[in-house]
């Protein structure tokens, strides 16, 4: 069982109960530190402890699948415009250094999951206000495109 053992070891390393709620889940990998894994996989994103916005959706949605798969949990996708200016504000001065002039089309991945009879979206990319296990969290990139990944 493949994803019993990369919730077992997610729990652990995130120091959660072994059926941890799904706010928890969400905030902890929230807490995950944002850096490419050596790995690009959930199981990446565990055995280093880093992750992506990629990385760390596909974790959510994995460990989403295992423990409550009636949430259906899909990825999605933001096609947006990065400037300077916004890469600055979002990510920070180094980040905002790399940014060509003109800026660049960056997509940001998230996921949504069936919550209340609706789509909601969560973005597990950086710690912020705790998500109240309801509303749709704001997504740490600009106003875009948004496309579904599944």
């Amino acid at each position: 069982m493949k994803d019993h053992h990369l919730a077992r070891t997610f729990v652990q390393r995130a120091g959660l109960e072994t059926k941890p709620s799904m706010t928890q889940v969400v905030e902890a990998i929230r807490k995950i530190p944002y850096a490419r894994p050596t790995e690009r996989t959930a199981e990446g994103v565990v055995a280093g402890w880093r992750g992506t916005c990629s990385t760390k959706t596909a974790l959510l949605v994995r460990l989403t699948r295992y423990w409550w798969p009636e949430l259906e949990p899909r990825v999605a996708h933001r096609v947006y415009h990065l400037t300077t200016d916004s890469a600055r504000a979002l990510f920070g001065r180094r980040a905002a250094s790399a940014i060509p002039q003109g800026g660049l089309t960056d997509v940001h991945t998230y996921a949504t999951l069936h919550l209340e009879g609706r789509r909601v979206v969560v973005d597990v990319t950086f710690p912020g206000v705790a998500w109240d296990g309801s509303s749709d969290m704001p997504l740490s990139c600009g106003d875009g495109k948004d496309v579904d990944g599944g």
